[in-house]
């Protein structure tokens, strides 16, 4: 979550732009999640997002929306 983190402060930093050189993510969900692990992971992805009722988990399982 890290780097989806850092991609949404960029705008907020464009005034250090020149002092930027690289940015690299690993393992950071920007397209969300899209394939499932398995159905234990699933179900309790399920009772996480039922649970805690978190529009960040709706988002990165892209059920936040009908058509992806």
């Amino acid at each position: 979550m890290g780097g989806l983190i850092i991609r949404a402060a960029l705008p907020h930093l464009a005034e250090f732009s020149q002092q930027f050189y690289t940015y690299m993510t690993l393992s950071t969900p920007h397209l969300g999640y899209m394939t499932s692990s398995g159905k234990l992971f699933d179900a309790g992805m399920w009772v996480i997002k039922n649970w805690r009722k978190s529009l960040c988990l709706t988002q990165l399982t892209m059920t936040d929306n009908n058509n992806p």
